[in-house]
C-alpha cells in the first residue's frame, strides 16, 4: 500500500542502538535542561531526584528507573564464544 492508492505507509519503528553510560547521562542532562530542572525532570518523569542529581554528578550509575526515564534499557554482552 501507498499513499497514492489510499493507504497508509506502516511506521519504522527506530532501530536500537548501543550508547555508553555517558551518553545515557548526557541524555538524562538534555532532559534535565528541555524540563528547566532537575526536580521538574524527576517528577514530570516519576524519578527519584537525589538518584538523578547523583547520576548527573557522575556520583552513582544511573539506576534502571533513571535509564528508562530516557528510553535506555541496560543489556548484558556476551563477547566471543560461550
Amino acid at each position: 500500500m501507498d499513499e497514492m492508492s489510499g493507504g497508509v505507509l506502516p511506521l519504522r519503528a527506530a532501530v536500537p542502538r548501543f550508547v555508553t553510560e555517558a551518553e545515557a547521562v548526557e541524555l538524562l542532562r538534555s532532559r534535565v535542561v528541555e524540563a528547566g530542572s532537575k526536580k521538574a525532570f524527576a517528577t514530570a518523569a516519576g524519578i527519584n531526584a537525589n538518584d538523578l542529581g547523583q547520576a548527573l554528578l557522575g556520583r552513582k550509575a544511573p539506576t534502571r528507573a533513571l535509564l528508562a526515564a530516557v528510553g535506555v534499557r541496560k543489556a548484558l554482552v556476551l563477547e566471543g564464544a560461550a
